[in-house]
């Protein structure tokens, strides 16, 4: 099983939402089933629609923390290169830090 995924200090950018609370609090608050509607929001940073998009995934989350998981480095697709992805196969997760434009070219 892959373990190098820091999950609680990216739960929160994964979530799209914000708050006052530190990243691990947030996180260990979300594990624990103690997090209130009153310890995060929106904003025009951060919004509703965003967040409602993500949930599906959220939900299937611990497939890719507690099964074993391949790593993909700069994983593209025709649209965007995603920094890092993690798949099981059935669930990938994937992060990017900016899209690039589809060219039909190799850069």
């Amino acid at each position: 099983m892959y373990k190098g995924l820091p999950l609680r200090h990216h739960f929160l950018h994964l979530t799209g939402v914000e708050t006052r609370l530190l990243a691990k609090d947030f996180y260990n608050n979300a594990k624990k089933s103690i997090l209130t509607k009153n310890q995060f929001y929106f904003d025009a940073r951060h919004v509703y629609a965003n967040a409602k998009r993500k949930l599906p995934c959220l939900k299937r989350l611990p497939e890719l923390t507690n099964e074993m998981v391949c790593v993909l480095k700069n994983m593209e697709t025709m649209t965007i290169t995603y920094k890092l992805s993690v798949t099981n196969l059935e669930f990938t997760g994937s992060v990017t830090r900016k899209p690039k434009r589809y060219t039909g070219k190799k850069d």
